[in-house]
């Protein structure tokens, strides 16, 4: 590489946009002239270089053009940023936001927002990583005066809302309360815009909901739907009543739970959010069987998997086999059952959901208990027990409890 004048170690710099302003020149100028081997290099240790269309061939009429055009290499575009940070580790990662100017940028903060949460289905591992690094890069965010301050403010009560919201679907009841604190100080701060605050109150009132404080969870959900039925936005109002029908439901009305799912079904337009309408489906088949419609449970069941099959994200799949390892201990098939919570309970574990994991492990306890594999039920029962006390969860950590003195 040194053989023609530009060292591996500055081509390494120009990749992670780290050179000099000269050293940026002279990487360009040598690309424009047609190196292969060091455009191969390039190619390999950075992989948005090779569909770049920012290199163009160099004539004595067009340097000035072709040096401007390539320019954004150098600086890096905010997919080129972004595409930076996915082929490093983590921790280079989280270094490189905290320490780098070029990536203190909203766009930058807004689009690991959104990778965040559309990762919810597909990885928790990938939904918290991107979150906090969001949160990083807004923090990292100096508004100027008036206006401004405000919308900088709102862009950080995102940030910390995704995280908050991270925390809680990887099941850190604990660390997603202090976040959400955070969340709601930047929206004091910010421009009291109502779609923020309705979804900084659900998300508030999802989180209520897992620490089973159906009280608190309630009064948010319906202040929320209040706010985006004011707004005229049907489907907003549909995912909060999905949200309450599982309120009712875990408070043991799973009649007013599918009444609410009825109520919901009538205004979503499915066309728009095909994976609203399948989880209202599947709700629907756990609130049958909770209301002792067994049969009908099953029959959805069937429907439900097949309408799933479209879909590629793991975790989706992994409610849908919980779903299964329900209704087939509901009808006292309690082998199955076992395979089906064991495989939940795993994938679980897998993607970093310690609480879930828990939650099933009291229903996969249940089904060994019932098959004589006390010893496993035992273990599973004390697990259980631990987690849901770490989240100082009194409801399901006494249904562990039972479990074990029945083990003992």
């Amino acid at each position: 590489m040194d053989s023609h004048g530009i060292p591996k170690q500055v081509l390494d710099r120009f990749a992670h946009h780290t050179a000099t302003p000269d050293e940026q020149r002279t990487v360009i100028r040598h690309l424009l002239a047609g190196c292969e081997s060091c455009r191969g290099y390039l190619a390999r240790i950075w992989p948005s270089f090779r569909n770049s269309k920012n290199v163009v061939e160099l004539s004595p009429t067009n340097y000035d053009s072709a040096f401007t055009k390539a320019q954004p290499l150098a600086s890096g575009t905010m997919q080129g940023v972004l595409a930076e940070l996915e082929h490093l580790p983590p921790l280079r990662q989280e270094l490189l936001i905290r320490n780098h100017p070029r990536f203190w940028r909203r766009e930058i903060c807004e689009e690991l927002v959104d990778s965040s949460h559309a990762a919810r289905f597909s990885s928790m591992h990938s939904m918290r990583h991107r979150s906090w690094l969001a949160v990083l890069v807004s923090e990292r965010i100096k508004p100027k005066r008036g206006r401004d301050e405000a919308q900088v403010a709102d862009l950080k009560a995102r940030a910390w809302l995704g995280y908050a919201n991270a925390l809680r679907v990887s099941g850190d009841y604990n660390a997603a309360d202090q976040a959400f604190l955070n969340t709601q100080a930047q929206m004091k701060l910010g421009s009291g815009a109502l779609p923020l605050r309705a979804r900084i109150l659900k998300q508030l009132g999802s989180l209520r909901l897992d620490q089973l404080r159906f009280g608190a969870s309630r009064l948010l959900i319906r202040e929320t739907t209040e706010i985006w039925r004011d707004l005229h936005d049907r489907q907003e109002v549909a995912r909060c009543l999905v949200l309450e029908a599982n309120a009712a439901n875990e408070e043991g009305n799973p009649g007013a739970a599918l009444g609410l799912l009825d109520q919901a079904e009538r205004i979503i337009d499915s066309t728009a959010d095909p994976k609203l309408g399948l989880i209202i489906l599947h709700n629907r088949t756990r609130y049958l069987s909770e209301s002792g419609q067994v049969e009908a449970a099953f029959d959805l069941h069937e429907e439900v998997t097949a309408r799933f099959a479209s879909l590629s994200e793991p975790l989706l799949h992994t409610k849908l086999i919980w779903s299964r390892g329900q209704l087939l201990s509901d009808k006292g098939y309690f082998e199955p059952a076992i395979e089906a919570l064991s495989v939940v309970q795993q994938d679980l574990l897998r993607h970093g959901n310690r609480c879930d994991a828990a939650r099933v492990s009291i229903e996969l306890a249940h089904a060994l208990g019932k098959v004589g594999r006390r010893y496993e039920m035992r273990k599973l029962a004390a697990y259980a027990f631990q987690e849901m006390a770490a989240q100082r969860i009194a409801r399901e950590g006494l249904a562990a409890l039972i479990l074990l003195r029945k083990s003992a």
